[in-house]
C-alpha cells in the first residue's frame, strides 16, 4: 500500500525510501516503506548491543542488515529511471537520465564489489551520455547480485503502473524475476565480455 510523500527531508535515507514506495509494488505497510521499517530495527538492535557493550559479532550482523536496507531505494531509484530512459519508457529527457545516473553512482561500488562485470554492464546503460539505455539489461544485471547484497524481489518489488503507459501498464520485464529474453540475454552476454576484456586489459597495464 502507498502512502503520502513526506513532507520533509531531514533524513535523506528515511525520505528516499518512503519516496519509492509511490513507484514499486508491495513495498511498504500502511505506515512505512518496509525498508526503513527493517533498518529501524536493526539499529534498536544495534544501540541495544553496544549498550551492553559485547557481542561484536551480532552487532556486525545488524551492521550488514543495515547496509542492505539502505541499499534499496538506490536500486529502485535506478530501475525506475532504467525503464524512464529507455525508448520503451520514453526515453526520458536530460533530467531521467541524471537522476538516473545519480541513482547508479550511489549503489555502483557495492554491485562492483559482488560482481565487476555487472557493474560495469550496468554503468555502460545508465552513464548520463549512454547513447540509450535498456532498462531489461539493467534489471536483470541488477537482480543478479541481489543476494550478495543482502536483498530480494520482495524488498525491491514491481515498477507501478504510474510509470507506465497507462494503456498497457508496465511491461512484464519490470517485473523482479522476469525470465530474460533472447535479446537482452545477448546484449549481457557481450557486455561481461567486454568487462572482462576491460579488466584484461588493466591487469596488462598494470604489470
Amino acid at each position: 500500500m502507498s502512502e503520502k510523500k513526506p513532507k520533509t527531508k531531514t533524513n535523506i535515507q528515511h525520505y528516499s525510501a518512503r519516496r519509492r514506495t509511490s513507484n514499486f509494488n508491495d513495498v511498504a505497510s500502511t505506515l512505512n516503506a518496509n525498508a526503513n521499517t527493517e533498518l529501524l530495527a536493526a539499529f534498536d538492535v544495534g544501540r541495544d548491543l553496544g549498550s551492553a557493550g559485547e557481542k561484536c559479532d551480532d552487532m556486525n550482523k545488524e551492521i550488514t542488515t543495515i547496509v542492505s536496507a539502505t541499499t534499496v531505494p538506490g536500486i529502485q531509484g535506478m530501475l525506475r529511471y532504467a525503464y524512464k530512459s529507455d525508448p520503451t519508457g520514453g526515453a526520458g529527457s536530460s533530467k531521467e537520465r541524471a537522476e538516473g545516473w545519480a541513482f547508479t553512482r550511489q549503489i555502483l561500488p557495492q554491485i562492483s564489489e559482488c560482481d565487476p562485470a555487472a557493474a560495469a554492464i550496468i554503468r555502460a546503460e545508465m552513464d548520463f551520455f549512454a547513447a540509450s539505455t535498456d532498462y531489461e539489461v539493467v534489471y536483470r544485471s541488477a537482480e543478479s547480485v541481489y543476494g550478495c547484497l543482502g536483498i530480494d524481489c520482495s524488498d525491491i518489488g514491481d515498477l507501478r503502473g504510474g510509470d507506465c503507459p497507462s494503456s498497457i501498464g508496465c511491461p512484464l520485464d519490470t517485473q523482479c524475476g522476469y525470465k530474460t529474453t533472447t535479446s537482452a540475454a545477448s546484449k549481457l552476454g557481450v557486455g561481461l565480455v567486454a568487462a572482462m576484456g576491460a579488466s584484461l586489459a588493466l591487469v596488462v597495464a598494470l604489470m
